[in-house]
């Protein structure tokens, strides 16, 4: 198994958003000068390869949802998660690469127009929802190498390898994820950064 709280590899995913909108009723009503608040539960849930268990997990239903607005999302990054995989407890040894998930989603917000709740609201609705796979594999040369795919492209597949840049003895990547032109909608990228648990 890949250890949840000791590892020789740490693994942070972050979200970097680029583009996060409102419903066309709701923009117009900004557009007029109204003051809209919007408020966001992104849900993260993290498994390992092999193993039927959650090494991490925060949801709205359960009440750890991570909570940001829409003014946090637009000015900065916000961290995911971060998880430590041994590649001594690999669960399939023959197998040289570690292998992880995130099922990562953000809800449709709840909206404050001036001052007060807007009731245009399904409860449950997402603005996104998949799970991204990523697997580390050490390449023969000794560099790392890391792939991976969304489910609802490559379903529990990693098809897909990730550009990597070196910096302070991490490598990063990004990773692009988005609900398309839809209105609400939020995309962006997810920026994951691999290094020695110790560093």
């Amino acid at each position: 198994m890949q250890r949840f709280l000791f590892g020789d590899t740490s693994v942070r995913v972050e979200m970097m958003t680029d583009r996060l909108t409102l419903p066309p009723r709701l923009r117009r009503m900004e557009e007029s000068g109204s003051s809209i608040v919007a408020s966001y539960h992104i849900n993260t849930v993290v498994t390992v390869r092999g193993i039927p268990v959650e090494l991490h997990r925060r949801t709205y239903e359960e009440g750890s949802a991570i909570f940001r607005t829409k003014e946090q999302l637009n000015a900065r990054s916000t961290t995911l998660l971060t998880t430590f995989l041994t590649r001594s407890a690999r669960v399939n040894p023959r197998r040289s690469s570690l292998g992880l998930a995130v099922h990562f989603a953000v809800r449709v917000p709840e909206y404050e127009v001036d001052n007060r709740f807007f009731d245009d609201h399904y409860e449950g609705a997402l603005l996104f929802s998949d799970k991204l796979n990523i697997e580390l594999s050490p390449a023969v040369d000794g560099a790392r190498t890391v792939k991976y795919g969304w489910d609802s492209r490559t379903p529990n597949r990693t098809s897909r390898m990730l550009e990597l840049v070196q910096e302070d003895g991490a490598l990063l990547g990004q990773i692009p994820f988005g609900s398309g032109n839809v209105q609400p909608g939020i995309s962006g990228n997810l920026r994951i950064t691999i290094k020695p648990w110790n560093m």
